[in-house]
């Protein structure tokens, strides 16, 4: 928790007064004074925000005598709203407010803002419902022809999951539910006094168009035409190349109508569980240090190994790299070492006990014997054997020991990257950036045994770039060109100051 105060508070009903009212709000008086000036100096906006939306930016408005009902009424509707569906209201609210915002200062990012208000509330709230013609034509005649070959029952599940699973028809998608929640008021009373509001007949294609602006902008950063940027006007819609196309007025009014429709139709809830703390503004969730969690062995098992294994490794591996050596790690686990020997017996295969051994080889290898389990070698030569097969476990035991396993090149060279791959996974082990380089460094020496020095050579320069700025790898890296290529010692050049045990009155309590 950073803080809780009323800032965060503030913003949010300047934003709600400022979508409900049509209206300007912000307790920053300098952002107020920007959108409305009359003259306009950003770069590649070449009319002040005025130009392009009606009311918002007029310098004074005059209040009606519905606007406190119209306020009251948004507010009492939006906070009626179940929290998961309040939530997704206000980050549309957000993003329609810093829109219009954004028009002083960038059209093309203030476009996509406004097309963006209503795709967020359509992916998570629409009934929409995609089919194999959505599938983009060039794939779907490919698949067609693959899946001719199927069986039908065959073909129709592989098309189901495919669809399941790809984000298919999104401008779709986003117009269709532009266009359910357009309620009759729109082209009825909100309409009077409109210069050219929009027809119904040709929102599809202008809605189509806005989406089609929106991606463009996202992934290839093209401009919008310049038919709306550079010609302002309060009308609705303009022709772009022969089809309708949404001014910045007409798609502002689009969107506040679908975002205030949505509002007004979502189910409305009196009473809700919910864990308050979870809500509170100016929070994040982070992952605790290992010496937080590191000795709770109550949750310590088979299955949490592999985490608690490198919440270890990279607690401890700073330390051994430090000059000079001081401690290894500020917390005691000798709890978990202890629950080690009751969970190993009861486990019948070797990649369940892998991880638990590791730790235990770990603790055994760098503490003192004064911290030692009384009969752990007896215990741990009883299976040592499951070091003995190709494991990423067994990899980091034989390289941390420098010991050259009994595998062939490929089988270490297939396991390192299989690593890499696995790292990131549930249930995966990350080792840390030292300590992965060593792995690396250690298969850059067994290719060099084995004549392979270009293959060497990659691998050092690959462990430069995985631990940039490491003044030993790049004082290595220029001895490269020597003939014979130089042996490759990764304790050198990694963990120069690395002892076998800690010295008794240099351990952690």
């Amino acid at each position: 928790m950073i803080s809780v105060g009323a800032d965060y508070l503030v913003q949010d009903f300047a934003a709600v007064a400022a979508f409900a009212l049509n209206i300007t709000c912000t307790s920053d008086l300098e952002r107020t004074r920007r959108l409305t000036r009359d003259q306009h100096a950003a770069l590649g906006v070449p009319h002040p925000p005025k130009m392009y939306v009606a009311r918002v930016f007029e310098p004074r408005i005059e209040p009606q005598d519905s606007d406190g009902a119209r306020l009251l009424k948004f507010v009492s509707d939006l906070v009626s709203l179940d929290r998961h569906t309040y939530k997704a209201v206000m980050r549309a609210v957000r993003r329609y407010v810093n829109g219009l915002h954004r028009i002083a200062d960038d059209l093309d990012l203030a476009y996509a803002l406004l097309v963006a208000s209503i795709e967020s509330l359509g992916q998570d709230f629409d009934a929409f419902t995609p089919t194999w013609e959505d599938f983009e034509q060039r794939k779907r005649v490919a698949l067609d022809r693959v899946l001719d070959r199927a069986s039908t029952d065959v073909a129709a599940d592989v098309r189901n999951v495919l669809l399941a699973h790809e984000h298919l028809a999104l401008a779709r998608r986003y117009r269709e539910f532009a266009l359910e929640h357009l309620s009759p008021s729109f082209f009825r009373e909100e309409a009077v006094g409109e210069p050219s509001p929009v027809r119904r007949s040709d929102l599809p294609k202008a809605l189509e168009q806005a989406y089609v602006f929106r991606s463009k902008y996202v992934h290839r950063l093209l401009e919008l035409p310049r038919y709306i940027t550079g010609v302002p006007s309060k009308v609705d819609t303009v022709r772009v190349e022969g089809k309708p196309t949404l001014t910045f007025h007409g798609l502002a009014r689009i969107a506040r109508h679908i975002i205030s429709e949505f509002v007004a139709r979502a189910p409305k809830c009196e009473r809700e569980t919910l864990d308050y703390r979870k809500e509170l503004p100016n929070t994040f969730r982070a992952p605790l240090a290992f010496t937080v969690w590191g000795n709770r062995s109550s949750s310590y098992d088979h299955k949490s190994a592999r985490r608690y294994l490198g919440g270890f490794l990279q607690e401890v591996t700073p330390t051994l790299t430090s000059k000079p050596f001081t401690t290894v790690v500020p917390i005691d686990v000798r709890p978990l070492v202890k629950k080690v020997e009751t969970l190993v017996p009861s486990l019948a295969r070797a990649e369940q006990r892998l991880p638990l051994l590791t730790l235990y080889f770990l603790f055994h290898h760098y503490f003192s014997p004064t911290y030692h389990q009384p009969d752990y070698k007896q215990f741990f030569d009883k299976y040592i054997g499951d070091f003995a097969s190709p494991s990423i476990e067994s990899m980091l035991f034989h390289v941390l020991r420098d010991n050259k396993p009994e595998w062939t090149l490929e089988e270490f060279e297939t396991l390192r990257c299989d690593y890499f791959k696995q790292r990131y996974t549930k249930n995966g082990l990350e080792v840390g950036a030292t300590l992965e380089v060593a792995l690396t460094l250690f298969s850059a020496e067994m290719h060099r045994r084995e004549g392979h020095e270009e293959q060497a050579r990659e691998l050092v320069s690959e462990a430069v770039e995985n631990l940039p700025g490491r003044t030993s790898l790049l004082d290595f890296e220029l001895r490269m060109a020597e003939v014979p290529l130089p042996a490759i010692s990764w304790k050198e050049l990694l963990l120069p100051a690395l002892p076998q045990a800690l010295p008794e009155e240099q351990q952690s309590s």
